[in-house]
């Protein structure tokens, strides 16, 4: 939801209880979407829909809400008593796993005691089965994992009443079909009649396949953006040969000097080597494609979002499913020769109703494509060449924050409070000093401003933090 919308979230939408409604007011989200809007009535009936919305129109939120108004009046029936399993979210990557299950626990402080599981691929599956110890009453999941969860555990699927379907799409890019299909029928075994919600940025005809004979009488909204993509702006930048592109990018970089950008690439050699020009010139890069292992991912994705870096150069796995905030720039190093995978790349910025500017490097031969994807996004797409681009190092756009990290986490019982307290009150770092904090099991992430970095540094190694001490690094 955005406060820059003009329509308010209405006070008519059906059953929204004043817990939910206080908190959406509390977090800023009365005014809903489009996506919302179409979408939140008949969810809240039960309704099964299948959605078509671009990724970055708030639809997490059109499926959040309605789980959490579920269990409030749940809980209103049975007397306040929390109820097991309720809810199961599929979702295609382990950053979307993670993205959607903090959502959800953010809008569902309005049920306390509400508990949300992760499962996904890329950490130990020993402490997931654990948690099922304590039943929870939402699982987000991606389906291997959860599939490999139902085999090694008693886990029942025959109380789940809502199952939501996320980035369909994407799911059948990477080849999740058969496992879909698998947890359909797990689903169906159980005995199970969950309210259906299917949301992907495109339809192709295999979602429909799988998903036809699973819900029943579903109503089919397509959200229509104002999307022309007209709150984008395209410009092409031609490039006389392709050992050029680099150049062009890090000139660009400094002609525009944007706060935050991602740089696109269509293979991981060519993002390793941009990369490393990067660094190179002196920009506060970062680089992220799909051979660095989980943790080297997720420490990428953390340092762009907390501003330690403000260049994020991708290939297409940062395109979709990351919890990454519009950026103010794209660039396509390289032209995407799949369509649907231009629209995602460029919709990284313009989002949620603000402009946003994507460039589009390209090579002469090249030029064809560029006309279908005017033709695509009914734009004018204006050509540039890149010849009287020139890189200025004075122009270069600093990151702010500087990455810090101590060895502690939730299950030392620290949280960001404490975290603050410690900085501000002992270590006299200002408030404004102190950014984006990530929680952990284990560790902590924080966003600390240039100019407080080093007492940053001397605080926290010479305080406890809820009794501990802890040892502490810049990332």
């Amino acid at each position: 939801m955005n406060n820059n919308n003009v329509e308010s979230m209405p006070p008519e939408t059906p059953r929204l209880s004043k817990e939910l409604t206080e908190r959406l007011v509390q977090l800023g989200m009365e005014k809903p979407t489009d996506v919302q809007r179409l979408t939140l009535t008949d969810a809240l009936e039960n309704k099964d829909i299948i959605v078509k919305s671009k990724t970055g129109s708030g639809k997490t939120l059109a499926f959040v809400i309605p789980i959490v108004q579920k269990e409030l009046d749940i809980r209103a029936k049975n007397q306040h008593q929390t109820n097991p399993f309720q809810a199961l979210v599929l979702c295609p990557t382990r950053e979307l796993v993670e993205q959607v299950a903090d959502e959800l626990r953010r809008i569902a402080t309005a049920c306390p005691n509400y508990k949300v599981l992760q499962i996904s691929g890329g950490a130990a599956i020993g402490p997931q089965l654990a948690s099922l110890k304590h039943i929870p009453n939402a699982i987000v999941a991606t389906p291997g994992r959860l599939l490999d969860i139902l085999k090694k555990s008693s886990l029942s699927l025959d109380a789940l009443s809502t199952l939501v379907i996320d980035e369909a799409d994407r799911m059948m890019d990477m080849g999740f079909a058969d496992q879909m299909q698998s947890i359909f029928d797990a689903i169906h075994i159980s005995g199970a009649k969950p309210h259906q919600m299917l949301f992907s940025a495109t339809m192709p005809d295999a979602i429909q396949r799988i998903v036809k004979p699973l819900f029943r009488k579903p109503k089919i909204i397509e959200v229509h953006p104002r999307e022309t993509h007209d709150l984008i702006e395209q410009v092409a930048w031609q490039v006389m040969e392709k050992r050029k592109k680099a150049y062009a990018v890090s000139a660009l970089l400094t002609e525009i000097q944007p706060s935050s950008c991602i740089v696109f690439c269509n293979t991981k050699r060519d993002v390793d080597d941009l990369y490393q020009y990067l660094l190179g010139k002196s920009f506060d890069a970062i680089q992220l494609h799909g051979d660095m292992v989980q943790v080297e991912r997720d420490s990428a994705i953390r340092q762009f979002k907390a501003a330690c870096a403000n260049v994020l150069v991708a290939s297409d796995v940062a395109a979709r499913g990351l919890d990454i905030d519009a950026v103010e720039l794209v660039i396509c190093a390289d032209v995407s020769v799949d369509i649907d995978t231009h629209i995602h790349r460029i919709g990284r910025t313009g989002r949620m109703d603000k402009k946003g500017l994507a460039l589009i490097l390209f090579e002469a031969v090249q030029s064809n494509h560029i006309d279908k994807l005017a033709e695509h996004t009914r734009q004018q797409i204006p050509r540039k060449k890149t010849q009287a681009l020139r890189f200025h190092q004075n122009r270069i756009i600093r990151a702010i924050y500087k990455g810090v990290i101590i060895n502690a986490g939730k299950k030392n019982k620290i949280n960001k409070v404490d975290i603050v307290g410690v900085l501000t009150k002992q270590g006299m770092i200002p408030a404004q000093d102190v950014g984006k904090i990530f929680v952990s099991s284990a560790a902590c992430f924080i966003a600390i401003k240039l100019r407080s970095v080093k007492p940053a540094l001397k605080c926290l190694r010479g305080n406890k933090i809820k009794g501990k001490r802890v040892s502490v690094r810049v990332a």
